[in-house]
């Protein structure tokens, strides 16, 4: 048998392909080590944060710093200084306040405003914890793929801001894991959020932020559910009300107030010919009646956003409340909001929202009679003479409520919901007021609030 001669170009070109291979492979162990050794920090975080917790300090150490102590630090107050982390929060509650670095003006000015009560209040205690117990902790979470001088600019002139009455963590030590960790456990989607810690570590509200919009300092300690006592009975509704108009800051038990407006606020402005600009003259007609001027009580009506100055400065703070107040009770899952009508009152005066035929609430003192279709309102309202006969026995709600769903029953079509702010809780199952069953997500359209004054971010459209 002839032998066979390999070449010194075959071997080179052999030994050259093994050596690529090999390098691959090593790449590829590497790469599996830094997966593992991910894994494992992101594990041992999980469980120091969020499982096995013993406090706040190892909860924050886990959630936000890098193993070394010696990043263990906090910048605090006017002193601008650095502080560890457990002389600054150990044994408080915090307010984790979790953001980008940019369009979150107004989310600063509550803080500033929550950080002023607790100082000027530190003995007020609600539910075991004082005032005195809390402090604010800001946790920028910045992309890498952004400008690196822009970032920095743009954290140290917000950081300035805060450190004057909060402590703040510097953006650039918070790591790959604990960013994982922030969006997973924490549900962090790119949205300002707050999240409430006592003392022991445990989350006591996954997200107080609509809260604090809609409350303040009045829903202190921001707990799940602290909240529900402003809600009940519409109270969430005279609350903003009597906030921006004063004509309702005092409402007389007997009498019954109508109160009605319409989605756009273009309709509102010009609204000569439609039902907004025929309603007064009906209510009008009504006033004077001699039944109505018998009957012990009064009609007082309100065009909503028509008594401000500013119409639509007036109409974007009261629907940004009334989504405030809504995601906030939609978050709640306890017992008492399921036996409770007040998910279903907001959700209903929501849909009325984005109806073109407009809204309409009756109360008598503070007590609401009747959510209603603006038109339908109008019609039944125009027909006044059909149905005064009924008032001295049924009274004015009971006459007019009779009038009106004989004439215009429940819908039977199922209502959508369209909510501009505070929707990042998407995962939160939502019933349809009409059929009951569960709501179904049909569009996120996310819209850049660059320039947009009104800051709207996203539309959250639901079936």
């Amino acid at each position: 048998m002839g032998s066979y001669q390999v070449s010194n170009d075959t071997l080179s070109k052999t030994s050259k392909w093994i050596s690529d291979v090999l390098a691959t492979l090593q790449g590829y162990l590497k790469e599996i080590e830094e997966k593992k050794g991910e894994i494992d920090e992101y594990s041992e975080r999980l469980r120091g944060a969020f499982q096995t917790p013993t406090g706040i300090s190892q909860v924050l150490k886990c959630l936000l710093f890098p193993k070394s102590p010696e990043h263990h630090y906090v910048y605090y107050r006017s002193t601008k200084s650095r502080v560890k982390i457990d002389e600054m929060l150990k044994n408080k509650c915090v307010l984790l306040f979790i953001s980008g670095l940019f369009g979150i003006e107004d989310e600063i000015k509550l803080l500033k405003e929550i950080s002023e009560d607790l100082a000027s209040n530190p003995k007020c205690e609600k539910d075991g914890m004082r005032k005195s117990d809390f402090k604010i902790l800001w946790v920028p979470i910045v992309s890498s793929s952004l400008d690196s001088e822009k970032i920095k600019t743009q954290f140290n002139f917000i950081a300035q801001q805060f450190v004057t009455w909060s402590c703040v963590v510097d953006y650039s030590i918070v790591g790959p894991a604990c960013k994982k960790l922030i969006r997973q456990k924490l549900r962090y989607m790119n949205k300002p959020m707050i999240a409430v810690f006592n003392q022991q570590g445990s989350r006591t509200n996954n997200d107080a932020l609509a809260m604090l919009f809609a409350w303040g300092h009045h829903a202190f300690p921001w707990s799940t559910g602290d909240d529900l006592i402003f809600v009940r009975n519409w109270n969430w509704f005279w609350s903003i009300l009597k906030d921006i108009n004063q004509q309702l800051s005092s409402l007389n038990e007997k009498d019954y107030n109508i109160i009605f407006g319409c989605m756009d606020e273009a309709d509102t402005n010009n609204y000569d010919g439609s039902w907004l600009g025929k309603i007064t003259v009906e209510l009008e007609k009504i006033k004077r009646d001699k039944i109505i001027s018998s009957s012990g009580f009064a009609i007082k009506y309100y065009h909503h956003g028509k008594q401000a100055e500013n119409d639509f400065k007036f109409a974007y703070k009261f629907w940004a409340f009334v989504e405030n107040v809504f995601t906030s009770l939609k978050s709640m899952k306890t017992t008492t909001i399921k036996d409770d009508p007040s998910l279903d009152n907001l959700k209903k005066f929501l849909a009325l929202r984005r109806e073109k035929s407009g809204w309409v609430i009756i109360s008598q003192g503070s007590e609401v009679k009747m959510v209603g279709s603006g038109v339908s309102v109008y019609k039944t309202l125009y027909k006044f003479e059909s149905w005064k006969h009924n008032i001295t026995q049924h009274g004015f709600d009971g006459a007019f409520v009779n009038e009106y769903f004989n004439e215009f029953p429940p819908q039977s079509n199922c209502l959508r919901l369209d909510l501009k702010t505070n929707v990042s809780d998407v995962s939160v199952p939502l019933e349809c007021v009409t059929c009951q069953s569960e709501m179904e997500i049909q569009l996120v359209r996310y819209v850049c609030c660059h320039g947009n004054h009104s800051r709207a971010k996203y539309v959250h459209r639901l079936a």
